[in-house]
């Protein structure tokens, strides 16, 4: 007996060395990493590319979500969600050329045909769209008539003109039109820049919450807000994922999946996975949009929580391939849908802390009129 707990203690002193030293050579390779590989792959994008193909799979989930994205975006049309985000970029573009002075005659000629050619085909769902979607119909119906109203005779455009002619739409509300209008801009905001800052100043991280749940309602109030937000090409390609507590095992399991949790994620009433569909873009050079949607829905988001008595924090959505394909798993994403980050919200704990997070000055902040020939 005293020769097997004898033996069992070697081998786990022996186990503890090896681990040590496994420990070390990580260490030691991390520091070769960085300052011998990295800066020989570093010196022309051919080289990068070839470490992140033969050599590290970082980006390797990103580049097959790009693709995927894409190609549903442009092989995809007769479903409904890639149609309205084909329709919603195409109507803002027609809206921005009907905003400008001097309104040319003529303009959307490369993209007007396809544009009426979605149109007529997205038809097929007005019997079944909410009221939400209604509206979003008819503002693609009095943008493409407000262009064909002011536009003059063009062979692309009259052959649009007779595919749009052909669609039946007097089933819709004519009044008021969704068309561009003048913003009454002498009227100045109520909200003071005092009361915005005061506002910005309240809102802290907050990461101790009472444990009641969130009325459904007041997280819809926060979404109408972040709704509102700006997004490229008004393609709105970001969707909020919620999970308030009505079913606790299953928010249990999501709140451990960023890593930004740790230590308090039982502590977590509701959490927002805010998620991006590539599939809303036409290609490479839009990769990144969805990051910066996501990030502009988000802040409103917040600042509408913080008005409404909740709290809120961001937690840190590393891009790792693991926690990415749990992430997948958990959310039911297809590859091309992107988590951009989550955000823990509810009523907050009267008697926590939140943390000072001192900023920086403003000199450093902001720079005015920098340019590399100064």
């Amino acid at each position: 007996m005293k020769l097997l707990i004898k033996n069992i203690l070697l081998y786990f002193n022996l186990f503890v060395k090896f681990k040590s030293i496994l420990e070390v050579i990580k260490t030691k390779f991390e520091v070769f990493k960085y300052t011998r590989i990295y800066p020989l792959f570093s010196w022309s994008g051919f080289l990068s590319s070839l470490y992140y193909t033969l050599i590290s799979t970082c980006f390797r989930r990103e580049l097959k979500a790009v693709m995927q994205g894409t190609t549903k975006f442009h092989n995809d049309k007769k479903d409904k969600s890639s149609a309205e985000f084909f329709l919603r970029h195409n109507i803002h573009a027609l809206e921005k050329g009907l905003c400008f002075r001097p309104l040319r005659k003529v303009f959307a000629i490369g993209y007007i045909k396809q544009t009426t050619e979605i149109y007529k085909s997205y038809t097929q769902y007005n019997v079944t769209l909410d009221e939400d979607e209604m509206n979003q119909y008819k503002w693609f119906t009095d943008i493409l008539n407000k262009y064909f109203s002011v536009t003059e005779s063009h062979p692309e455009i009259d052959t649009a003109r007779k595919i749009f002619d052909s669609v039946d739409s007097n089933f819709l509300d004519k009044v008021p039109l969704s068309i561009p209008y003048k913003r009454k801009f002498g009227v100045k905001s109520s909200i003071s820049y005092d009361e915005f800052l005061k506002l910005a100043k309240q809102r802290r991280s907050v990461r101790w919450f009472e444990q009641k749940s969130v009325p459904r309602e007041l997280i819809d109030k926060a979404l109408l807000a972040a709704r509102l937000s700006p997004t490229a090409c008004n393609r709105q390609p970001i969707k909020y994922r919620i999970f308030d507590g009505t079913d606790p095992s299953l928010l249990r399991k999501i709140v451990k999946l960023p890593m930004g949790t740790a230590g308090f994620d039982k502590n977590i009433p509701a959490m927002a996975i805010v998620v991006g569909t590539i599939k809303a873009y036409r290609g490479e050079r839009d990769k990144h949009a969805i990051y910066i949607d996501g990030s502009l829905s988000a802040m409103s988001f917040l600042f509408a929580l913080e008005t409404l008595g909740l709290s809120s924090v961001i937690c840190n959505w590393s891009d790792l391939e693991p926690r990415e394909v749990a992430m997948q798993k958990a959310l039911k994403l297809e590859y091309y849908e992107r988590p951009i980050m989550t955000i823990a919200f509810g009523y907050p704990d009267m008697d926590s802390h939140v943390a000072f997070s001192g900023r920086r000055k403003l000199d450093d902040y902001r720079e005015y009129n920098i340019s590399s020939s100064q």
